[in-house]
Parts: C-alpha cells; structure tokens; sequence
C-alpha cells in the first residue's frame, strides 16, 4: 500500500528550476531514505512535501487523498505532517513535555498522551526539564516525540542526525528507527550520508539533478547500482578498465579476468568498465597464481583498514581488509577477487 505518490512534480526557485519531472512512490510503514549530494533537490522535495513550497506542476498523493495538483493545495497544517528538523528546533521556554504537547489538542488524553511518547523514547524522566538541560540526541528524541504527538500520517526527517557525533549518531539512528518502526508511521529520512541511508531505511531514493535515479532497497542499490554515477555515491568502487572479452561474459582487466553480471548498466560518460567493491578483493600469498600486487599505503580505522595496492604497471586498487592485522607497506602480496564484477558501457 501506498502512503506517499508523487507524479511528475516540478518545483523552482524563481527561475532556478531544482526539481523537474519527480516521480516516489513511498511504502505505508516504511522508512524511505532520499539519499543525494548537496544540490541534487533532496531538501527542496522534502519542502514540497511539508507543504512550505508549492512546485509548479505535478500531483502529491497522501494515501488516496490529493494534496498538490494543477487545482489543488493542501496548507501545512492540514497535511498530517510531522517534522524531524535538522537541530531539534525546541521552544526553549517549554520543558520537554511542554514541547511534545505543544501540537496536541487540549482534551482529557493529553497528559496520556505525552507521558506515552516519553516513555517510547527513553525520556520518561526528563518530563519538566528544559532543552538546554538536554544532551543534543536528547533534544533530538524530544524532536521525534513532537513530531509523532499528533499522530501524523508521514513524518519527514530533515538530516537530524548531522550535529551530532559519530558514536551518538549511529545510536540514535537505531533508536529511531526503532521507535518509527513501533508506532508503524511513515516515514521520509533527507540525508546525503550514504551509510546512513543504507543502515536506516527500509528503501533508498536517490537522487541527482533534480530526479530521482534509482529506488532499492538497501542492499539491491549497493550491489546493483542503476548507473556508473549511483555506484560511486553509495560506497567506495574499484574501476577497471576492459581490456578484452570472452564468451560467458568473462572480461580481462588489469587484475586478469573477471567475470560480470549479465545485467550490463548504464555508463554516465560512455566509457567500458566493470566495478567492484574494495570488500571483494582478498589478499593472498604472492607465490601463487593469483596476481602480484605491492602495499603502499594503509589507513587504519579500527574495525578494518583500507589498503592500496600498487599492480604490475601501475594501477592501484584499493582493498578493505577486516581487523587490525594488515600487512606492512611495502610489502609483496596476492590478490584476487571474490564475486562478480558489475560492468557499465
């Protein structure tokens, strides 16, 4: 079923055209991350959605209900929209549960009301504080309790976690989803951090220019990205030019041969290349007969290190190794790689 449709909207800024021809469909109950780089129209669609913008063409759908078309338009505060923003953007005169029951009606279940949402975000405690006494993933838990008070038919969340440290961030996002995923809302996540995005949604919207280019869910739009473009945004890529080719869809590369997924996709600048991921790439003994390859550089980051070999002839590859144990530079070694590359003409 389907909670959110947006059809062919158009949305400017003067004569700034920043979306053009936008199609979603957004899954009741799902958490769906519109994922893209600064500039591709992912906070401007999220306006569009709030109501805080009219595009200028185009239909949005809140279930069967219509409320953006050629003669219609639904104010903000009749969409059933509750609002995540980047920074909380708590009353500081209110405490926190005056900050919740701020978009309740005043009626008899009111105080049930809040009194149920600080519980479902671990803030049972803190109902007569103020946000100044809050931790900033406090602030923003209070943030989602707000925006959940009126029972909102989607929620939209504005990059709340970005202000916030990484250990915090990572927390919260699953303390989030968890607490989405209990009371069966929809929601809408506005990132452009890809781990993020892949970590937290059910679904990945992303987008570039203005359109969006691909939904999947997490793991189809790493492992099977739609163009050259998606692959590089949702994570790190290794590209390898084709050298040859053989029957049963085996390419030679710089690394020998591979062989590729049948489903050949779109190359944003034209050129022959399969990519795979740095995780495919295993480290083996240099006297056997996997290709010889040089350590020269490594960065390491705790749970794995990423290391870049130096081939025969001068191309490196970039190779993710787990754990902390990883060779020194300089170092001779073996590589092959495991899976199937992915090749884009």
């Amino acid at each position: 079923m389907t909670a959110v449709r947006i059809h062919g909207i158009d949305a400017s800024y003067g004569s700034h055209v920043v979306l053009h021809d936008l199609s979603l469909d957004i899954a009741s109950g799902s958490l769906t991350a519109v994922l893209g780089a600064s500039g591709s129209g992912k906070t401007t669609l999220l306006r569009a959605l709030a109501g805080f913008i009219r595009p200028t063409s185009g239909e949005i759908y809140f279930g069967d209900r219509l409320v953006v078309g050629p003669h219609t338009w639904v104010p903000p505060e009749k969409r059933r929209v509750g609002i995540v923003p980047q920074e909380g953007a708590l009353f500081p005169h209110l405490s926190v549960a005056g900050n919740i029951a701020f978009g309740i009606a005043r009626d008899e279940d009111r105080k049930q009301r809040v009194g149920y949402l600080l519980d479902l975000v671990g803030l049972a405690g803190l109902a007569d504080a103020r946000p100044m006494e809050l931790s900033g993933g406090q602030q923003q838990r209070v943030a989602l309790a707000r925006a959940l008070a009126p029972e909102p038919d989607v929620v939209l969340l504005d990059e709340p976690f970005t202000a916030l440290d990484a250990n915090l961030r990572g927390r919260l996002r699953a303390e989030v989803r968890e607490v989405l995923a209990h009371v069966g809302t929809t929601a809408v996540l506005v990132t452009h951090d890809q781990e993020e995005a892949l970590s937290t949604a059910d679904a990945v919207a992303v987008m570039r220019d203005g359109q969006v280019v691909q939904v999947a869910a997490p793991r189809d739009l790493y492992l099977a990205p739609a163009d050259l473009s998606v692959a590089r945004f949702v994570g790190d890529v290794v590209e390898l030019a084709v050298l040859a080719e053989a029957p049963g869809n085996q390419v030679n590369t710089s690394i020998g041969w591979l062989r590729t997924d049948p489903d050949t996709r779109a190359s944003l600048n034209g050129t022959d290349v399969v990519v795979i991921r740095p995780e495919q790439l295993t480290l083996t003994d240099p006297t056997g007969d996997d290709t010889a390859a040089l350590v020269i550089a490594r960065e390491f980051h705790g749970h794995d290190s990423m290391i870049t070999l130096e081939l025969e002839g001068g191309a490196t590859l970039p190779i993710r190794v787990a754990g902390a144990q990883t060779p020194e530079t300089g170092t001779k070694v073996g590589v092959r790689v495991d899976g199937d590359a992915r090749r884009f003409r």
